[in-house]
Formats: structure tokens, C-alpha cells, sequence
């Protein structure tokens, strides 16, 4: 099984300010290609970037967590992230944006279904959203210049 430490050795990073971003694009086709069905991933969350010309653009509102606390179940999530009472009083778009945000792992927290990541990284690189914030930032939009940070 490979490791995410040992996966992000082999793509394009990025030092900006003493932090290192490392390619969205080029991890997922990493993960793509490996014959393992699990990554060794750890206990790190995903910030994605967009960087180019200079210029990076926090993209935050992307961010993905990742929920080991068997108790915590997506309903729960949201729920605390918005303050609401209830899972009806959450606006449509926000639950969708966060459940394409959100990874729960059922056992091994270090162990995780890569596919999970590589839907995560399709859903950043191909929302419209970001689309339209990055060409609106940078005057175009190119997903090879997606990058993230792991904390």
C-alpha cells in the first residue's frame, strides 16, 4: 500500500513563503495509476491553492475534512459548521459543496480508498465555481495550476 508522504515525493511542489504545495493534478494521476486500492494517508486535512503568475488564490471554501469520529456522521458535520438546528435549514448548495468536502473513514484512519481523494480532486478541478473565481482572480483558468497544502 502506498503512503501519501511517499506518493507527494514523486510529484511537482511548490516552496511559496516557507510553505510546500504540491500539485492536485498530478497527485490524482499518481493515484489513478497505482494498483492499490488503499492509500496510507495520516492525519493531515487539504487546503487547495491556485497558483500561477505569481499569485495564489486560497481556495478555501474547498477545504476537506476528514472524519474518523464514528459519531460524527455528515448530518452532524453540517450541523455544526452552520450553526443550524436543523439539516432543512441548510441551503441546497452549501450541503453539496461540503459533502464533495467531506471524507469519513469508517476504521483506520491511516488507511483510506484512494478513489475517495481522486473524487475529491475531480470535484475541485472541474467545479464550475472555482472555475469562475479563478478566471475572475487570473483571467483564465488552467487545473494544472490547482496545488494544495497539507496541514
Amino acid at each position: 500500500m502506498n503512503n501519501i508522504e511517499n506518493t507527494l515525493q514523486s510529484i511537482n511542489s511548490r516552496q511559496i513563503s516557507g510553505e510546500t504545495f504540491y500539485s492536485m493534478y498530478e497527485l490524482k494521476n499518481a493515484l489513478e495509476s497505482s494498483t492499490d486500492e488503499y492509500i496510507e494517508f495520516g492525519d493531515y486535512g487539504i487546503t487547495p491553492y491556485y497558483i500561477a503568475d505569481g499569485k495564489i488564490l486560497e481556495l478555501y471554501e474547498y477545504e476537506l475534512t476528514i472524519s474518523k469520529d464514528e459519531s460524527n456522521s455528515f448530518e452532524e458535520f453540517i450541523l455544526n459548521l452552520t450553526g443550524r438546528d436543523s439539516i432543512e435549514s441548510v441551503p441546497a448548495d452549501i450541503i453539496e459543496l461540503r459533502r464533495n468536502c467531506f471524507i469519513r473513514v469508517e476504521n483506520d484512519f491511516y488507511k483510506m480508498k484512494k478513489q475517495l481523494l481522486i473524487d475529491f480532486f475531480d470535484f475541485v478541478m472541474n467545479e464550475v465555481a472555482v472555475r469562475r473565481q479563478v478566471e475572475s482572480s487570473f483571467g483564465a483558468y488552467d487545473k494544472k495550476n490547482i496545488f494544495f497544502e497539507l496541514y
